[in-house]
């Protein structure tokens, strides 16, 4: 894994993925099959590699994490950054440090913890887990009543925090005063939208966060980075050629793809019933720039791949739904998910199954018509 120190600007240099956490039928670890799904999304061109929820690690053991770290970091490549969840709770966070602390990891993710808090005491415990561990660490936030923002900028400054995946769901995301007091407070450049595709773009245009964490993105990596340059295109925000969008010459070419009924087409269903709303939207003038720069396009063909997955995930469980659309799709055989969770029921499972092999398909497609990655990425 990449065990170079934290900078800023590698959080907008990848798309955020959240991997699901292969075990075998005994709840053991299982090298071979994390090593596998791993793999997949590094070939898309993702380099950072999120294990926290997703990977249900509110319930590991601490008796289990050293090996966890052990086989994550072995795993990976040397481009990629992985980034190990923590706690939820404050023991459980200490222990886990005194781990890391004797680890090649960077940094860690704490895990929210509803209830049982407070602000000072959040800021008091962060800064002594920090300094345990020896590492900065990166804030999953979901409440703006976790930590107050003068003690968040506090730990910013102090290099406590290096980062904050910001998870907190509005109805709305394009109106969130929260959000823009937080900007105030911490560079964009720290800030890591924290919800998959739905709010992500709305996320990166109006308010000018780094990048996203995704699930849907490791079944389709390269179609999720091939998103990520096209927003940050559209901004300005990306100089660099990337041909995870672009044609061999570097001029912009038709991300024409299978459709979601498997007959070549635009990525995604094209019928846009799926489509993110932001305020903008209703601007027709702004509206009318944007579907004829070809970026845009190609933002909502990429876009409108994700959401059918996206959808089940947030109608019946997030964790859930991808641990299983993973092993689905044949990338992985993830296993049972440790207790206190379980899979999706059986009543679920044609239809996330048929979510997840329309967007393989569409991803294998997307790889065939776009080759290249990124002149930016690395090999893994």
């Amino acid at each position: 894994m990449n065990e170079a120190p934290l900078n800023d600007g590698e959080f907008a240099a990848s798309v955020m993925a959240v991997p699901p956490l292969a075990r075998r039928a005994d709840y053991s670890l299982d090298p071979a099959q994390n090593r596998a799904l791993i793999r997949h999304i590094e070939a898309g061109g993702v380099r950072t590699l999120l294990y926290g929820g997703n990977a249900n690690l509110y319930h590991v053991a601490v008796s289990e994490y050293r090996d966890l770290l052990d086989l994550l970091a072995d795993a990976a490549g040397p481009a990629t950054r992985v980034i190990p969840a923590i706690g939820p709770d404050y023991g459980k966070m200490l222990d886990q440090a005194r781990i890391l602390a004797q680890s090649r990891y960077r940094t860690a993710m704490v895990l929210p913890l509803g209830g049982f808090t407070t602000s000072d005491g959040v800021e008091a415990g962060l800064t002594r887990i920090a300094d345990t561990a020896g590492m900065p660490l990166t804030l999953y936030l979901k409440s703006e009543d976790y930590l107050a923002l003068d003690a968040l900028t506090r730990l910013v400054e102090r290099g406590t925090l290096s980062a904050i995946k910001y998870a907190i769901a509005r109805a709305e995301p394009a109106r969130d005063p929260y959000l823009r007091r937080l900007l105030d407070c911490v560079p964009a450049a720290k800030v890591v939208s924290g919800m998959g595709e739905r709010p992500a773009l709305v996320h990166l245009r109006e308010f000018g966060l780094a990048a996203w964490t995704t699930g849907s993105g490791c079944i389709a990596p390269r179609m999720a980075m091939a998103l990520l340059r096209a927003v940050q295109r559209e901004r300005g925000g990306w100089s660099g050629r990337d041909d995870g969008g672009d044609g061999h010459d570097g001029h912009r070419s038709d991300a024409g793809s299978v459709g979601v009924d498997g007959h070549r087409g635009s990525v995604g269903d094209g019928g846009g019933k799926g489509r993110y709303r932001s305020e903008n939207d209703h601007d027709h003038d702004h509206d009318h720039d944007r579907d004829h720069n070809p970026d845009h396009n190609l933002t909502r063909r990429l876009y409108d791949a994700f959401l059918p997955l996206e959808t089940l995930r947030e109608q019946i469980s997030l964790i859930r739904v991808l641990h299983d659309a993973v092993a689905f799709a044949g990338l992985a055989e993830t296993g049972p998910l440790l207790p206190l969770l379980s899979s999706t029921p059986a009543e679920h499972h044609a239809k996330i199954a048929q979510a997840a092999h329309t967007l393989l398909a569409l991803e294998r497609e997307f790889a065939h018509t776009h080759p290249n990655l990124s002149d930016t990425q690395t090999s893994a």
